[in-house]
């Protein structure tokens, strides 16, 4: 197979195929498999999120204790923010009794206690509800101060117990009274009593309306909530999604392994069967995440057996993996076409649209930077969403930090009242208000007090009276008992005043009234903190209070004393809504929201409160949560997280950021990824270029240079070039074309040395042509004189081809002219020739000429043979001498039947051997015959199919040529050996010697 066959560009076409097709392919089948794992596996954790979150929306409705507590709240919460609270609880009767017939029975009063026999269910209890209304308007009210209050401790709910017993349950927990007052989702339902018609009541009572509600037995085990909230999630999920419950239907059955279950889920599903096999999967495992043919889901056990889901198509929740392997694959298929295309015109052997060498070398750049690129971008994918994990944990930390620093400064609230404080009493100058307060003196230390928002203030006389207090939340009556606040205001004033000397007998004195401490710890108490506002245990539980002594202290006769008391819940809210304002959106992105015991929220500047921002509040005991997304009505989507206060134990507080803050990053990010990208692109076509101009220039004066070559104009010379291998190869393309300009001038030499194609003398007409297979050849034919009537004719072969040859040629041709008095005698002249030879090769075989030779790197071009066959004819008697040293045998062809016949004349090559062997031979030639003289390029010439010319066609075609011109004969012998093989591998010389028709003809 020849170089650049078939089988070879098949090969290079693979080659090219393997690597700008088969292996990019591979790479890019390999990274997008790894990309649609990785983003299914994301999406796949981004669906259970979701599906969580919507467990999380069941988790409060598991008991319906909680969610009639739920629904009864907001129903009264409507009911009075209402012009006509009354009517707009008659429309909520109407809708929660059709709701759930037979299952509630009201009682409702207006703001100042009076029955609305029309929406009350029970009859005969007139008198008892309307002291009931007392009883629970007194617990609404100190309810919504603090949660956590002990009913028993107030006056009306303790007188009463006994009628409360009898009117919501012979049952009834005293302490569960709370119940309806406590935040989400602590708040419930009381169970009162265990009759089927009225097991639970829920109560609230206020200035402006009132409502008790009696719940039956049964409809507090019908799952009312879950249904009730996966029928509202199921209305507004899109199809393919859904929530559910699953809950045991009647008992264990003989034999089953388990007892079976009721699943209540969207309407019309198609896979209960799925979600059957997904529950009892997770009984057995316990893992939360099932995965079935057709559905993703979310498991999470709720109470008695009850287990709540949340599913989704997995072909609405996961990619399809195989319509992103086709899309890739035709891809790769639709690259592979002009590739095929390519390859099969290269085996068919068609040209291929032209591509500058510029644009596949800047190709070449573009696709090996390309291919990194690429791989990187699967990479850079993985860094972007690690990132943006990255950064999402970031914003939790920051949030949280944020609500931690919040939590701890709020300790410094007191340091702000109590400076508050004393600036306001400084101001009335209270250190001279006289023995009795006036009116005016009380109004105003009213007005100074309530800039402080207390709970509630007491000022207490040396006499034991409370003369002044005040509850900011309006309920009559003090919050404390009085009788302690007397005494030690006394005892305080008395210590104060140098009175109180006998510390003994008060402690007696405190323990036969009741009050839990010493008179020790009370004076200490008022001697630490006395004009401070400090944390202490008064009372029932942890009180912040403020106490200072009014009158001319300095003289002894202070008279009143001044006892401030912010509840816990109060002082915390105080805190947040002087704190949280100050948090200005530019200085931080976070937005801060606060829950405070009674689900009252205390909100910073501009910040958006989401409905499902309450999932960010963790309850008691729990951890902060993680980050949560949470949309709002304008469409934003927040990011919170949740944290309960330490220093606030009471408060829970959610920080918010916008999602977009993070997604601009992440963004800012891809960008600047696009951007390398695209730049490391631009970078690579630049350089392309600039090398592309780099090696093409020079190719483009090599180009030049050859096309000079191909005219024969070798006096193009290329310009400098760096020092590089191009540098290099441009000045040996220069000393090649000076070789070259040297070369066409040995050329025109050596046509010169040669004679012209017509030599007439002696009665003889001579021709000859030569072509050299290159520049320069080593064939020799001349024609001379012999005398007056002689003519001679000379042809020579030198061994080889080019410069060596064509000397050798010279150095003949000079031997030739040289041996002047031997040209009658071709014998002769041979051997003089031989002679000249072998002297010339004894003189390039002298030690000092091989040595210079060699230090040369060049052999000595003198050592090659040459064959030779001289003719010379008389004009006169026609008689021809022909002497041969190895040369080819020459053709007679006679003038009378233009035969042609080899003259065998032996010899051996001039300078070939020591002594000189030529052959001779006499021949007279008659008018018209023809010597034909030729060299060895005739005969070797070859054709296609690789046959030499040989000499019987040669014989053949000088007989076939026969002309009365001996020119044109020499052109048609030509044509012929032409005709047989196009090209020739060997210098070409023919010569014909003829005699002339006429005798004597001269030139």
């Amino acid at each position: 197979m020849t170089v650049g066959g078939p089988i070879q560009r098949v090969l290079a076409w693979a080659s090219l195929g393997f690597c700008f097709l088969v292996f990019p392919g591979i790479l890019l089948v390999t990274a997008t498999d790894h990309l649609l794992k990785v983003v299914a596996e994301r999406q796949r954790l981004a669906t259970l999120g979701r599906l969580e979150a919507r467990l999380n929306r069941l988790d409060p409705y598991k008991r319906d204790v909680f969610f009639f507590h739920d629904r009864l709240r907001r129903a009264w919460e409507d009911a009075v923010t209402s012009p006509d609270p009354v009517r707009r609880m008659a429309v909520w009767r109407r809708r929660l009794q059709r709701a759930f017939p037979g299952g509630l029975q009201f009682v409702v009063w207006d703001g100042r206690g009076r029955l609305q026999e029309a929406l009350t269910d029970i009859r005969g209890w007139r008198y008892v509800l309307t002291r009931v209304w007392t009883s629970l308007r007194a617990l609404t009210i100190a309810g919504r101060q603090d949660p956590a209050i002990d009913p028993l401790g107030l006056p009306e709910v303790a007188e009463q117990i006994k009628l409360l017993r009898s009117v919501l349950g012979g049952f009834l927990v005293p302490w569960h009274l709370r119940l309806p007052f406590l935040p989400d989702p602590l708040g419930s339902v009381i169970l009162a009593d265990f009759r089927p018609d009225r097991s639970h009541c829920w109560f609230r009572v206020d200035d402006r309306l009132g409502v008790l509600v009696f719940l039956r037995w049964d409809l507090l085990h019908r799952q009312c909530g879950l249904r009730w909230q996966t029928r509202r999630l199921n209305a507004r999920l899109p199809a393919g999604e859904g929530t559910g419950f699953a809950f045991p239907e009647g008992q264990e059955r003989a034999g089953a392994s388990h007892r079976p279950r009721q699943i209540f889920t969207r309407p019309g599903m198609a896979w209960q069967s799925e979600i059957e096999l997904a529950l009892a999967a997770f009984d057995n495992t316990a893992e939360p995440f099932q995965e079935t043919a057709h559905l993703l889901l979310a498991i999470r056990p709720l109470e008695a057996g009850r287990h709540a889901f949340a599913w989704v198509l997995r072909e609405r929740a996961l990619p399809d993996p195989r319509l992103v392997r086709q899309r890739v694959h035709l891809g790769l298929a639709l690259l592979a076409l002009p590739w095929l295309w390519g390859a099969w015109s290269s085996w068919r052997g068609r040209p291929l649209p032209y591509l500058s060498l510029r644009w596949q070398l800047v190709g070449v750049f573009l696709y090996a930077n390309g291919l990194p690129l690429l791989v990187l971008g699967f990479i850079g994918h993985d860094y972007l969403q690690n990132q943006r994990a990255t950064w999402r944990e970031q914003v939790r930390l920051q949030g949280t930090r944020l609500l931690r620093a919040c939590d701890a400064r709020f300790p410094t609230i007191a340091e702000e009242l109590t400076e508050r404080l004393r600036v306001g009493l400084h101001r009335l100058d209270l250190r001279k208000m006289p023995n009795a307060l006036s009116d005016a003196m009380r109004a105003r230390l009213a007005r100074c007090l309530a800039a402080c928002s207390p709970t509630e203030f007491y000022v207490v006389s040396s006499q034991s009276r409370i003369v002044m207090s005040h509850l900011t939340e309006g309920r009559a009556g003090p919050r404390y008992p009085t009788t302690h606040l007397r005494v030690i205001g006394r005892d305080f004033l008395r210590f104060f005043n140098g009175e109180l000397i006998d510390i003994e007998q008060g402690n007696r004195a405190y323990s036969a009234q009741g009050i839990p401490t010493h008179l020790e710890s009370v004076l200490n108490s008022a001697l630490e903190y006395l004009g401070r506002v400090h944390r202490m245990r008064f009372g029932d539980a942890p009180k912040w209070c403020f106490w200072e002594v009014l009158g001319p202290l300095e003289r002894g006769q202070a008279d009143h004393i001044l006892f401030v008391f912010w509840s816990e819940a109060r002082m915390q809210e105080l805190f947040l809504r002087q704190i949280l304002p100050r948090l200005s959106p530019s200085a931080t992105a976070f937005r801060v929201a606060a829950r405070l015991s009674d689900g009252r929220l205390v909100r910073s500047a501009r910040c958006p409160w989401p409905r499902q921002a309450r999932r960010v509040f963790p309850a008691s005991g729990e951890l902060p949560t993680d980050l949560l997304e949470l949309p709002d009505a304008s469409g934003t989507v927040w990011l919170g997280t949740g944290f309960r206060g330490q220093a606030m134990p009471e408060v829970t507080l959610g920080a918010f950021l916008p999602r977009h803050v993070v997604e601009e990053r992440v963004d800012a990010l891809r960008r600047r990824l696009l951007l390398f990208g695209l730049g490391s692109l631009v970078l690579t076509l630049v350089i392309g270029q600039l090398l592309a101009r780099q090696f093409l220039g020079p190719l483009g004066w090599f180009a030049a240079a050859a096309r000079h070559i191909a005219a024969r104009q070798f006096r193009f010379r290329l310009p400098a070039f760096d020092r590089d291998e191009l540098g290099h190869l441009g000045d040996s393309l220069n000393r090649t074309l000076v070789s070259l300009e040297e070369l066409d001038l040995g050329k025109v030499v050596q046509g010169s040395l040669l004679p012209g194609e017509r030599f007439c003398h002696g009665g003889f007409i001579c021709c000859g042509r030569s072509e050299p297979v290159t520049d320069l050849g080593g064939d020799l034919f001349d024609f001379f004189t012999a005398g007056e009537n002689g003519c001679g004719v000379l042809v020579g072969d030198v061994a080889g081809h080019g410069v060596p040859a064509a000397l050798m040629m010279a150095f003949a041709k000079a031997g030739v002219a040289l041996a002047e008095a031997s040209r009658t005698d071709p014998q002769m002249l041979l051997r003089s020739l031989h002679r000249l030879f072998r002297a010339n090769q004894e003189a390039h075989r002298r030690p000092a000429v091989a040595r210079r030779a060699a230090s040369h790197g060049q052999p000595s071009l003198m050592h090659r043979p040459m064959t030779m066959l001289c003719a010379v004819g008389d004009g006169h008697t026609g008689q021809v001498t022909l002497a041969n040293a190895g040369h080819c045998y020459p053709l007679l062809v006679r003038a009378t039947d233009r035969a042609a016949t080899y003259l065998e004349i032996a010899g051996a090559p001039i300078g070939a051997v020591r002594t000189p062997r030529v052959g001779t031979l006499r021949l007279a030639l008659a008018p018209g015959d023809r010597l034909i003289l030729y060299t060895d390029g005739f005969i070797e010439a070859r054709n296609a199919q690789g046959e030499i010319f040989g000499f019987p066609r040669f014989r053949e075609a000088v007989a076939a040529a026969h002309e009365a011109d001996p020119e044109r004969m020499v052109a048609a012998i030509w044509n012929a050996l032409r005709g047989w093989a196009p090209t020739a591998e060997d210098d070409l010389t023919l010569v014909i010697m003829q005699r002339a028709p006429c005798p004597g003809t001269t030139a």
